[in-house]
């Protein structure tokens, strides 16, 4: 389940939500079939290019439709995140370069791009910092996490 079909739901309009998805049912066989051809990264590039291509139409005939919301609302909740995720990655990149070992290099993107998508979360999205921190509070004593989430917001949203 994803938040827009929870959203439908909530909203009494499942019907919305199954059309979408029966929109879905057509494209997304097709593309994992033309993928498929070349191989497991063709079917990753196909799947990344079918979302690429139906982000827009899902605003306009799901979100916009349950929330009326513009498209630039729509955007800017991805915005922050994409930019925290490329951050850590192209922070890593170097790294996982360097190593020819398969596990090493699993090792750095878990233990070092996991840290930093935590910290830079924590640093530039208070609002799922939030969710992080409860998440995390029963493994270590993050009380001046908390203390400092606390403190007003300077601009961001």
């Amino acid at each position: 389940a994803n938040a827009t079909g929870m959203l439908s739901l909530a909203k009494g309009r499942a019907g919305l939500s199954f059309a979408w998805n029966l929109v879905q049912f057509i494209f997304v066989p097709v593309m994992i079939y033309l993928g498929s051809f070349w191989g497991i990264e063709g079917v990753s590039y196909a799947r990344l290019i079918l979302q690429i291509v139906l982000f827009i139409p899902a605003w306009f005939f799901m979100v916009k439709k349950l929330c009326n919301i513009s498209l630039w609302e729509y955007l800017y909740q991805f915005v922050v995140p994409l930019c925290i995720s490329l951050a850590a990655g192209l922070i890593c990149l170097p790294f996982v370069l360097l190593v020819s070992n398969v596990w090493i290099k699993l090792a750095i993107i878990v233990l070092l791009g996991g840290s930093l998508l935590v910290i830079l979360t924590i640093q530039f999205n208070r609002g799922v910092s939030r969710i992080i921190i409860e998440l995390l509070s029963p493994i270590i004593s993050v009380g001046w996490l908390k203390n400092w989430l606390e403190k007003p917001e300077t601009g961001n949203k």
